[in-house]
């Protein structure tokens, strides 16, 4: 098994798989002004204290009926294809799923919940074999167009929990590295393959299947 460095695998480990930002409209009409966000969201507050937000509901039928639900990622495979993904570059390893989940449930509002308990893998360093599990839940929305799913995660939701061991020794990363707090991700306009039991996902080259467990 190649090696890859520390810092290399503590940034796989927080890293968006996406940093492109929601796109935010504001428009003033009078005394309120409104403002949209490419998840769907409108607020619109008055010259007064007062503010009414309003949520758009998703689209129903076909792609928005099927995605509502919980699902669990097969991470064995996630895995497979991130070692994969870096086989060319200047540090190729192998990574490997240990146990614990990677989870998101859709909800019928159009708001959904990413969840990681007790996510593990391994990786060999070049200090030694590391394990890291990771424990972290975020809130996001979700829109449907046609086929297509874009979705929202806002930042500001704090760090994930990262347990770090090294040939079985806990191991504090130095500081100033951890831990970093997640980050906004936005996926635009991705085309989900969705089934009564599977669901698979392709964004920049990965693709990431789920399994429905509600």
């Amino acid at each position: 098994m190649n090696k890859i460095g520390i810092g290399v695998v503590v940034l796989l480990v927080v890293a968006a798989c996406s940093s492109t930002s929601a796109e935010t409209t504001t428009t003033a009409d009078g005394g309120a002004a409104t403002t949209t966000t490419a998840a769907g969201v409108t607020t619109t507050s008055s010259a007064t204290p007062e503010t009414t937000t309003t949520t758009a509901a998703p689209a129903t039928g076909g792609l928005a009926d099927c995605v509502i639900g919980s699902w669990e990622l097969d991470a064995a495979n996630f895995m497979d294809q991130i070692s994969e993904s870096l086989a060319d570059s200047e540090e190729p390893s192998e990574l490997v799923y240990l146990g614990g989940v990677y989870r998101i449930t859709a909800d019928a509002d159009g708001t959904f919940t990413d969840e990681r308990i007790d996510f593990s893998f391994g990786v060999e360093t070049d200090f030694g074999n590391m394990e890291l599990t990771i424990n972290h839940k975020q809130v996001g929305t979700y829109t449907i167009d046609g086929d297509t799913m874009s979705t929202v995660i806002p930042g500001g939701q704090g760090a994930p929990d990262v347990q770090i061991s090294i040939d079985g020794v806990p191991f504090d990363p130095p500081g100033g590295i951890m831990p970093i707090e997640a980050p906004e991700a936005s996926f635009e306009a991705v085309t989900p393959d969705c089934g009564d039991n599977t669901m698979s996902v392709t964004s920049e080259g990965v693709t990431t299947i789920w399994n429905r467990v509600s």
